[in-house]
């Protein structure tokens, strides 16, 4: 089973908090836009130290988990629902000043699957092994015809250094840069606050 989020953005304005994705028609009704909903154990421990199957190295996390703002907009309130866990919340400012390029450590289960998706437990030689983790460290994914898991019986736990960046994907950079263009001159006018739930 795995963990998802829910990740709103808030900006600050003359009478508080509000919330600042764009309101869209979805069928039939009018909703915010999501800005974030990737399932991705890494970048929850990064954000929150939320635990991960592939644990990361424990320097890189943001902030600890620090619950729900006291000020947090009532839009927001509505939309917190109960067997959430980890709440919290992060400025635009902090996300930019964390060091995504860092070099962090992260521990998995590889795994050598055929097409079909099964295990060819013969084929991980230790060769094999340390060249499919090379790939990893280098490019941030498996070479094809491997796979990581958090804890499969079939696979070999391996400990790979590697820029955090390479593990948090594309995405989330993306939405960073998304807040900081709301208030460029004051990121800190910027937060986002989200929770998890499995």
């Amino acid at each position: 089973m795995g963990t998802d989020i829910t990740f709103v953005v808030e900006h600050r304005t003359e009478t508080g908090w509000a919330r600042a994705e764009e309101l869209v028609e979805v069928n039939g009704r009018t909703v915010r836009e999501d800005w974030f909903d990737t399932r991705n154990s890494e970048l929850f421990w990064v954000l929150a130290g939320v635990p991960s199957p592939r644990p990361v190295s424990e320097n890189a996390i943001v902030a600890a988990a620090r619950g729900l703002p006291v000020d947090a907009s009532d839009e927001t309130l509505a939309v917190v629902y109960g067997g959430a866990f980890s709440h919290s919340w992060l400025t635009a400012a902090e996300l930019v000043a964390f060091d995504w390029h860092q070099p962090v450590h992260r521990t998995f289960d590889l795994t050598k699957r055929d097409a079909k998706f099964n295990p060819l437990p013969d084929e991980m030689t230790p060769t094999a092994v340390e060249e499919a983790a090379a790939h990893i460290a280098a490019k941030g994914f498996p070479p094809e015809g491997w796979t990581v898991a958090g804890k499969a019986r079939d696979g070999v736990t391996v400990t790979v250094a590697t820029p955090l960046s390479t593990m948090i994907g594309r995405e989330f950079p993306a939405v960073i840069d998304r807040m900081v263009a709301l208030a460029p001159d004051n990121p800190e006018q910027v937060r986002c606050i989200f929770w998890f739930d499995r």
